[in-house]
């Protein structure tokens, strides 16, 4: 693919700061410098999530959406991020590792995550069928965020997700969920760890979290965005609006792990 140049049409990347899965797509962004013609917008522009507008470029509803400057529109995160990665791999980190196995290895995380995290998530702070599937879920949760743990560099083998390597496009997915694990586990289901920093399960996992984001600016960045979005829903009441304060007062079911 030809490398895109600051001459092409503005694309627009439709998101909002409290979205960890757009926050990958913006951490490529931020860190190739390509602001100038990636513009960020909510997808309030379109008419909302289930606006028509919105949802003639993306069936789903769901954010983020990348529309290029010709149109064409591209959902899903992590499809958005290879897009960016390969029209625009004349600017800025490539954020891809140098050699064959460390890239397979930085695609098995994300597609861990996509499959096995990303699908149980919403039993943090969403609203749920039942409490029995709130604590269902988040004991899924628990088991899929071992197999990331056991995934995840230790502190000598660097700062970042892959041992060796420089920031990639895993540590761009993983860091934003990372901030909802920290912030809703500690305050709300009683995990053993530090609101906003840290679980005392996952320590390699904790170690990262602190010490990408110190390395990468770009990743603090998009840590921020999504901790201070975390901050106005706590504010605004969002876990007893959802039920999850009322779901964990439920004794019958286990809440706490490990």
């Amino acid at each position: 693919m030809a490398a895109s140049s600051s001459s092409d049409p503005a694309a627009t990347l439709y998101d909002m700061p409290i979205s960890n899965h757009g926050a990958r797509v913006r951490y490529a962004i931020y860190a190739k410098d390509i602001q100038d013609v990636v513009h960020i917008v909510s997808p309030n522009e379109l008419g909302g999530l289930k606006g028509e507008e919105y949802l003639k470029r993306n069936p789903q509803g769901k954010m983020p959406l990348l529309v290029l400057g010709d149109g064409t529109a591209l959902p899903e995160s992590e499809i958005i991020v290879q897009y960016l990665l390969d029209a625009y791999a004349d600017r800025g980190p490539s954020l891809k590792p140098d050699d064959a196995v460390s890239r397979a290895k930085a695609a098995y995380v994300c597609r861990h995550h996509d499959m096995y995290i990303a699908s149980v998530q919403g039993c943090m702070y969403r609203a749920m069928p039942s409490t029995e599937a709130r604590a269902t879920q988040l004991a899924e949760l628990y088991k899929q965020l071992c197999v990331l743990e056991s995934l995840c560099s230790s502190p000598e083998d660097g700062p970042y997700f892959l041992p060796g390597t420089t920031a990639t496009h895993a540590d761009g997915a993983i860091v934003p969920t990372m901030c909802f694990c920290f912030y809703a586990l500690p305050k709300y289901f009683g995990w053993p760890g530090e609101h906003k920093a840290s679980l005392s399960a996952f320590p390699k996992l904790s170690a990262w979290f602190a010490s990408c984001q110190a390395s990468d600016a770009n990743l603090k960045k998009v840590a921020d965005e999504v901790t201070g979005a975390l901050g106005a829903w706590d504010e605004g009441g969002r876990w007893e609006t959802v039920g999850a304060i009322a779901d964990v007062k439920n004794t019958e079911y286990k809440w706490t792990y490990p």
